[in-house]
């Protein structure tokens, strides 16, 4: 039994996998995947879209017995061997967190109607991109008293 289970848009490919490498660095804002494939007809009819709209790929590690998620991610890169004899390929993919700036964040541009609170403002900001916001000392806002523009 293999240390790790990668899932592709829903399917369980697993069995061709003989390399998966995930890397969340402090320095950038996102983290990566990188799976070899043995049998790149795993990748037939897969097509990377411009900008990816949802998560992908989902790769689990075996710890200790148990499924431990090491994350979902959108498919960015499909890479074919120069050789066209050779059967692998590569997958490469970024965590939800990359929607947290350009290229792949989204500007936001949002009032809000109704009373609210600071924290309940960036939790539903930080939820747009995988991100849990916690706010120590959270004060309320008032309705129509707070917007952003343009924000990514």
């Amino acid at each position: 039994m293999k240390a790790w289970r990668v899932i592709l848009n829903d399917v369980d490919i697993t069995r061709q996998v003989y390399q998966v490498q995930t890397r969340f660095e402090a320095e950038k804002i996102c983290g990566e995947v990188s799976v070899e494939i043995a049998d790149r007809a795993v990748l037939d009819g897969i097509v990377v879209p411009r900008v990816p709209q949802g998560l992908s790929v989902q790769v689990d590690a075996l710890v200790n017995g148990v499924w431990v998620s090491r994350g979902a991610y959108f498919l960015d890169e499909i890479t074919y061997p120069q050789n066209p004899a050779a059967r692998t390929a590569s997958i490469w993919g970024r965590t939800l967190s990359a929607r947290l700036y350009v290229p792949w964040g989204q500007k936001i541009s949002r009032q809000w109607p109704a009373a609210t609170t600071i924290a309940a403002i960036l939790a539903e900001l930080g939820a747009m991109c995988g991100v849990t916001i916690q706010v120590q000392n959270d004060y309320p806002v008032c309705a129509y008293c707070y917007a952003v523009s343009g924000w990514y």
